[in-house]
């Protein structure tokens, strides 16, 4: 099986050179198109460096000829140059990823490619982790502008969310800005890292997701998720000190908002085949059972059967996740069990239909009768919080039906024992 660039998702041909860096033993070698090459050769044993536990300071890699340029570089001076200081709306950005771009910069200073972790190389490509598990799941999230995708994915990678076994960890960011000018390049980087930095020092501001997306074409964001319970079982800190350990898994979640709409449908296409989880992601708000108005989100609806019969025959699992709830007058009850993450995945999917079908001959009515027909899983998140009176140094938002959406994500995934 070929190789993919998890960031261009060109096959690597044998031949094409990749560029192994070890940030834990400070060594690079340029390698071929072969698994086994990308693994740091000082670790034997894949536990240390090769691990997906080590997921900050093990191996990158670079992809020769990427289209995926590395945010920081400046085409002036032929080096990368990651700001010693960065902060965007007069916050201090904190984040592991500036410490690694610059000391892999070091490693191959001419090249402008961006680096990926090893552990992501390993999800898109469905190769084994270190104890041979699965390494994680491609998520492809797709929907129409301001759906709530980014929300979604910010308010996943924070990890602080009742209701699930997993919590994130480390997590990379990459992004493909609109336009091509360093400036625009480095500071869309930066303003993707923004909400991130935010959270994890408990401080939000007004404004700062919409800031986060204006000029991007796509967005990748991985993190790891771990089993937090383990650590709570014997078995499991047996585990933990080095027999059978259950490795973390890494999310990686694809969201091409500039996508083009003849590649979004190919199913032939590289993102479309490594997918394992296709996630149409609905604005409940909008719904004409609530607004009265069942064209207002015609395009939507359509695109979202177009995408879920792109997935029909593939392996992935496909999903609708509903968001924005808590902006539908759904009623009280239910906007209630969606805070209380009381809503299964079976009722969720009901109500979703019910909702759907009430009015015959628009394009939400064939979108609900094509999930009567149809596995396809369907789940419920809001976010409250998020109006800007109350944003700012320390408050943060309160999502709900997050956490069930993690453990949908990971269902099955034996690497961290569910």
């Amino acid at each position: 099986m070929p190789l993919y660039c998890p960031l261009c998702f060109d096959v690597i041909k044998q031949g094409n050179s990749l560029i192994r860096v070890c940030l834990r033993h400070h060594e690079t070698e340029a390698v071929q198109d072969d698994y086994e090459r990308l693994l740091c050769p000082r670790d034997r044993t894949r536990d240390l460096c090769n691990s997906v536990k080590q997921f900050q300071n093990g191996v990158f890699i670079l992809h020769v000829g990427c289209r995926e340029e590395n945010p920081f570089w400046d085409e002036a001076k032929a080096a990368v140059s990651v700001p010693p200081l960065p902060s965007r709306l007069s916050h201090s950005l904190h984040h592991w990823m500036f410490g690694a771009l610059t000391e892999l910069a070091n490693f191959a200073p001419g090249r402008k490619e961006m680096w990926f972790p090893l552990s992501l190389a390993r999800t898109v490509n469905r190769l084994p982790a270190g104890d041979r598990s699965p390494s994680g799941r491609v998520v492809k999230l797709l929907g129409a502008k301001a759906a709530g995708k980014t929300v979604m994915a910010y308010m996943t990678l924070w990890g602080r969310h009742a209701g699930n076994k997993h919590r994130s960890s480390d997590t990379y960011v990459h992004i493909s800005p609109d336009l091509t000018d360093p400036k625009t390049r480095a500071d869309e980087f930066l303003k993707a890292l923004l909400p991130l930095s935010l959270l994890a020092q408990g401080d939000t501001m007004p404004g700062w997701i919409p800031f986060t997306t204006s000029k991007r074409r796509d967005n990748i964001r991985a993190g790891l998720f771990a089993d937090e319970r383990a650590v709570n079982m014997r078995k499991d800190l047996l585990r933990g000190i080095g027999i059978g350990a259950r490795s973390p898994l890494l999310l990686a979640f694809y969201d091409n908002a500039g996508e083009d709409v003849t590649a979004a449908f190919d199913r032939n296409s590289a993102i479309n085949r490594l997918t394992d989880l296709a996630v149409v992601v609905l604005d409940g708000s909008r719904f004409g059972r609530f607004t009265g108005r069942p064209h207002d989100d015609e395009f939507a609806m359509n695109d979202a059967v177009r995408h879920l019969q792109t997935f029909e025959q593939s392996h992935a699992r496909r999903a609708i996740v509903v968001t924005q709830l808590d902006r539908a007058d759904c009623g009280k009850d239910i906007m209630d069990s969606v805070r209380k993450e009381n809503i299964d995945t079976p009722s969720a999917r009901s109500l979703l239909i019910e909702w759907l079908v009430t009015y015959p001959g628009s394009s939400e009515y064939t979108l609900g009768r094509y999930l009567e027909a149809q596995n396809v899983d369907v789940l419920f998140v809001s976010t409250d919080g998020l109006e800007d009176e109350a944003l700012g140094p320390g408050k943060v938002p309160k999502p709900h039906g997050i956490g069930r959406f993690v453990d949908w994500c990971l269902a099955g995934a034996g690497g961290i024992g569910d």
